[in-house]
């Protein structure tokens, strides 16, 4: 079911998509910006729509902040500005559609496609994070799936390890397959149930069902102190960076293959 992006590396990109929303997308996000940039590879992680702003007390003001952004921002790639990394952030934590109606923020498909391109540029990967599941509504009419076709950009799976996600998994990879856009390979993460006891049997599973091997597997990573005010987010974002760090090796050997031929498949 993988396909070869048989393209060149540098002026590309990928979507890291989940089989649900919480499944660690921004986990593998910001460990394969860490990942590839400690190959050498310059590349951005950006996030075109992102929801659930924190709001942090400083002092008389509050400061927005977008934890998926903030893990993209500590990841170790290329830096940039919020404008830069998003195209779409509602302060809302809920699906993109009714943040979008709730702020008064009107949403076109074309539009957001268009800034989407715009952030493939020359000269680096984009590891572009998508927002919930495949089919989550992101505007009027259209959603994540519509999104993803249009951007031209082929696919990395993500699957968190519990029950239920080898269903997830198979109909996630058939939606993607099914609408033409190549999918890389998909990344597992073990670090959403802790107490799940069949996570080999189910990669083997899931691998079978594929035919294609997992790419690389995520483990539990330590926990964020936590993230209240202006005053902490310095300890946050150490946090972050060591996640990253530590995802980012879990997921050396696919960066490295990414590097090599354009493709995560094993």
């Amino acid at each position: 079911m993988a396909q070869r992006q048989d393209v060149g590396l540098m002026g590309q990109g990928f979507w890291v998509l989940g089989t649900d929303t919480g499944v660690g997308k921004t986990k593998v996000a910001a460990g394969l910006v860490h990942a590839l940039a400690a190959c050498g590879a310059p590349v951005a992680g950006i996030k075109p729509v992102v929801s659930g702003a924190v709001a942090l007390s400083d002092g008389p003001r509050v400061q927005q902040v977008w934890e998926d952004v903030l893990a993209l921002e500590e990841a170790g790639g290329l830096p940039l500005s919020l404008s830069e990394r998003c195209v779409l952030t509602f302060r809302a934590p809920a699906s993109p559609h009714f943040a979008a109606q709730e702020e008064g923020q009107a949403v076109r498909l074309d539009a957001l496609v268009e800034e989407v391109r715009k952030r493939i540029l020359p000269g680096r990967v984009t590891v572009v994070e998508g927002v919930g599941g495949l089919r989550v509504p992101v505007g009027a009419g259209f959603d994540m799936a519509d999104v993803v076709v249009a951007s031209g950009l082929p696919v990395v799976l993500v699957v968190g390890l519990r029950l239920g996600c080898i269903n997830h998994a198979l109909l996630t990879a058939e939606a993607v397959v099914g609408r033409g856009v190549p999918l890389l390979g998909w990344i597992a993460n073990a670090g959403i149930d802790v107490g799940y006891e069949r996570g080999e049997q189910t990669l083997a599973t899931i691998t079978g069902s594929l035919g294609l091997a997992c790419a690389g597997l995520i483990p539990r990573l330590p926990g964020l102190p936590p993230l209240t005010d202006v005053i902490g987010l310095t300890a946050y974002r150490a946090g972050l960076r060591h996640q990253a760090g530590l995802a980012g090796k879990a997921l050396a050997e696919a960066a490295s293959r990414y590097v090599a031929s354009g493709s995560f498949a094993v």
